[in-house]
């Protein structure tokens, strides 16, 4: 089965289905000013029929220029010396920021201050919530430039992802890298000036989904199939019925999306607090 690909900034209620809310032809008109879309939430309706939600987070970090003490006192120990190694006080300030952000939504979701949430990462280097009280929740983080991503919810897997838009043609090798045969055929019959859009799209696609799925960087994105409509967007293929992706547009300037594997248990799903 071959699933669609929507954009949306907040859901409904609908049976088997996502409400999707077109953005404003407006929505993306000052792309130098705050990000257009801050707070995003993704419903859907199990099998099971159990609602579960995704919220997506979306930081910006262009007005940071030094770490915010308040967010410096959440993070661990450890995760604060690794974050006092990035040398660009704005990205540094970012990568605190987004890291307080996490443990605060999932200290909301668990009931523990959000210093004393644990997050560790497994094998793939994926990081997770163990205490017991965040089982049936998932959480994804993207970091691009001035901005990062949170994607957090009632899910199987989940995986974010945020890119910059290409500014040149992809080299070849880069091109190799992404698509298999099929896919770079379509990809050259984009028009020429939408394809660094399709391309990057195409990227975020496939690295949110190898998130999705847990496997990261040790993942290949020739696992992974998009296809290209006619308006020259990229759109996954998906041949299971729980997985799910969503776009995330919150500026001109970037391409992000949001893939979630819904549950496939019949048990009662955690309700998210924020």
């Amino acid at each position: 089965m071959e699933l669609p690909l929507g954009t949306i900034l907040f859901s409904g209620t609908l049976n088997d289905a996502v409400v999707m809310l077109p953005i404003p032809p407006h929505a993306h008109a000052e792309a130098d000013g705050r990000f257009n879309v801050m707070l995003a939430m993704f419903a859907f309706d199990t099998p099971q029929h159990h609602r579960s939600s995704i919220l997506c987070r979306v930081l910006d970090g262009r007005e940071l220029d030094q770490v915010c003490p308040m967010d410096e006192a959440i993070v661990s120990a450890e995760e604060s010396i690794r974050y006092r190694s990035v040398r660009d006080p704005r990205q540094r300030a970012l990568a605190f920021r987004t890291r307080a952000e996490l443990r605060r939504m999932l200290g909301r979701e668990i009931g523990l201050s959000p210093q004393f949430v644990p997050i560790e990462c497994d094998g793939h280097g994926k990081p997770r919530c163990l205490h017991p009280r965040a089982a049936g929740l998932d959480f994804s983080v993207t970091h691009a430039d001035d901005c990062a991503i949170i994607a957090l919810g009632e899910a199987d897997g989940i995986g974010v992802d945020a890119e910059m838009l290409v500014t040149e043609e992809p080299s070849d090798e880069l091109l190799e890298i992404v698509f298999n045969d099929d896919e770079l055929e379509q990809w050259r019959a984009v028009p020429a000036e939408q394809r660094r859009r399709a391309f990057t799209e195409a990227w975020t696609i496939k690295e949110a989904t190898l998130k999705a799925v847990g496997s990261g960087i040790d993942g290949s994105p020739h696992d992974l199939m998009v296809r290209f409509t006619a308006a020259g967007h990229a759109e996954p293929v998906f041949k299971k019925s729980n997985w799910f992706c969503e776009r995330v547009n919150f500026c001109p300037c970037y391409a992000a999306c949001c893939v979630v594997i819904l549950p496939t248990w019949e048990n009662p799903r955690h309700v998210l607090a924020a």
